[in-house]
């Protein structure tokens, strides 16, 4: 079930949120105890209320009423008149001060040495103050006493604001992405897949684009933070199937997952049942998967109908060949890191030949991605891979119209055809000694 963004919010800053709250009263018990007063409290001020965040209060006076939680109008407190400068900060006895002979506490407590100290954050505004008391008067306290309570304040200063810009940062891409959501500003672009061995464009892989996001990885995994990552990636796949009308002609989509939204995606609704069996979901996750066997049964049904699973980046770190071993694909796709210039590295070389290699041992099919080069198309060759993707092939762009996707089609074919040619020949002119 998905979270709310105050569950969100709790779950990602709530940790913080309890080590600055035992910071605040480490602070308040601390200066209470080395100054001698009877009650030291952090708090907020908040909408014209006056909020206790954490109070030490001598035994005995529990009756005042000031405890963690408890709340007042800010206006009949010391703690707003202190933040507005009516009060002075260090107040040696409150009763001989005639500043603060209008506040009923002064009397009722009664108020005699008080020392508080407004908490200001870096934007300016006032979140509360670092405050403590006693009921009679202390004639001894000096500006290098308030200097203390002006460093304790300082530092906790800087804790919620740290605490703060990260909710904040939170809500604001939670803010971000629910509007592309709402709105469906954003886009699907196509890359084709060739065949090697028939220099055929087989089908396409879809990939999301969004205005002003240039890493679109971290963009997801950041909508996920905040608890819209599957909501993202049932769109983006949604409009892609939409999009896609080469699916029914018999081209294969190749679908980006992470294995959350595989997890908790409603993709037997999504994902058409006609077309299952030329439909490719790639998982893209980096890191180790949590619960393997939840995934291969989520994949199960999906997998029944006509559905393939592709394991993306393999090579890039150890994580995607766990995928390889728990998950048995159906398609390895070599990372873009191997292929370039594998044909000038025979380290790299050998490593891809061991993953195609690889692929065939288990049934799966190696895919080559980020190729760039002819010389790297002909290594491929050498090597066996059967399917590519990569610039030299196309980049990826908005899907033309389904009446128009023949000829686009063969142009890509032709140009593809083209610049192998052009590509080999220059190949050969500039460096004749070089061999594959």
């Amino acid at each position: 079930m998905a979270l709310s963004l105050a569950e969100i919010l709790n779950l990602k800053t709530g940790p913080s949120r309890q080590l600055l709250q035992r910071k605040m009263h480490s602070i308040a018990s601390a200066l209470r105890e080395l100054f001698g007063m009877e009650v030291a409290f952090i708090s907020r001020l908040e909408n014209g209320w006056r909020h206790f965040e954490v109070t030490d209060v001598h035994p005995g006076l529990e009756c005042l009423g000031i405890s963690p939680g408890a709340s007042a109008r800010a206006s009949e407190s010391y703690c707003l008149a202190v933040a507005e400068g009516r009060l002075p900060e260090l107040i040696q006895d409150a009763q001989q001060l005639q500043a603060a002979a209008d506040f009923a506490a002064t009397r009722a407590i009664p108020v005699g040495a008080h020392l508080s100290v407004p908490i200001r954050l870096s934007q300016g505004r006032v979140f509360g103050t670092v405050c403590a008391f006693r009921r009679q008067g202390d004639h001894s306290l000096n500006e290098r006493d308030l200097t203390v309570f002006r460093l304790c304040a300082e530092v906790l200063a800087l804790d919620i604001d740290d605490v703060e810009r990260r909710e904040q940062a939170l809500m604001d891409r939670h803010a971000r992405v629910q509007q592309i959501l709402d709105a469906h500003d954003f886009q699907i672009h196509f890359q084709p897949v060739m065949a090697l061995t028939s220099d055929v464009v087989v089908g396409h892989e879809a990939l999301l684009r969004v205005e002003g996001e240039s890493d679109i990885a971290a963009f997801i995994e950041a909508a996920h933070e905040v608890g819209l990552g599957v909501s993202l990636e049932e769109a983006a796949v949604q409009r892609a199937v939409e999009q896609y009308h080469p699916l029914a002609q018999g081209h294969s989509l190749s679908l980006n997952l992470s294995p959350k939204a595989l997890l908790a995606g409603e993709w037997d609704r999504i994902l058409p049942e006609a077309s299952r069996s030329r439909i490719v979901l790639e998982l893209t996750e980096h890191a180790s998967v949590a619960d393997y066997p939840a995934l291969v049964e989520a994949l199960r049904p999906l997998r029944a109908s006509g559905v393939r699973v592709a394991v993306d980046d393999v090579g890039a770190g150890f994580a995607s060949l766990l995928h390889v071993t728990r998950l048995r694909p159906d398609q390895i796709k070599i990372d873009r890191s191997l292929v370039s210039s594998l044909d000038a590295d025979h380290g790299r070389f050998q490593v891809v030949a061991t993953l195609a290699g690889l692929a065939a041992r288990i049934g799966a099919v190696p895919v080559a991605e980020g190729v760039e080069r002819p010389a790297e198309v002909q290594a491929l060759r050498e090597i066996g891979v059967e399917l590519v993707q990569g610039y030299y092939f196309g980049r990826p762009a908005l899907l033309k119209s389904q009446s128009n996707f023949t000829k686009n089609h063969d142009d890509e074919l032709l140009q593809h055809k083209l610049g192998r040619a052009e590509g080999l020949a220059s190949a050969c002119i500039g460096a004749p000694n070089t061999t594959l």
